[in-house]
């Protein structure tokens, strides 16, 4: 019986967490590959990431408030954050996207369009 709910419990414990995929990330002209995104019930959190070639950091950065319906995703006016902190100059539009065991969307941030496909993470038993 103490099996049973203890695996009950890592069951829930990763429905909470949400899905995590692995795929490409292109915004602008540059396209970074192996971007972690965890997908959770109302968010998008893109793990240790680089907008440009240039950019001296990775971060770790969250889309709040993106809807999902079903296999559908969608949200505008969107401020991202990253470790607390808002970028209002980055606004996120007109987000668009589809999930299944490949993750795909698409939105406008700032003045950029980011397209993001990545594929599922199985869970190890």
């Amino acid at each position: 019986m103490k099996r049973f709910i203890f695996a009950f419990l890592l069951l829930g414990s990763g429905l909470v967490m949400g899905q995590t995929y692995v795929g490409s990330m292109t915004i602008g002209d540059y396209t970074r590959r192996e971007v972690r995104v965890d997908l959770g019930h109302d968010y998008l959190l893109m793990r240790s990431v680089k907008f440009a070639r240039m950019m001296p950091v990775k971060l770790d950065i969250t889309f709040p408030q993106v809807r999902r319906d079903g296999k559908q995703l969608s949200g505008n006016n969107i401020v991202p954050t990253s470790e607390g902190k808002a970028y209002e100059k980055y606004r996120v539009r007109d987000l668009r996207g589809t999930v299944s065991d490949t993750l795909r969307f698409s939105c406008l941030m700032g003045k950029k369009e980011l397209h993001y496909e990545g594929i599922l993470q199985r869970r190890k038993k």
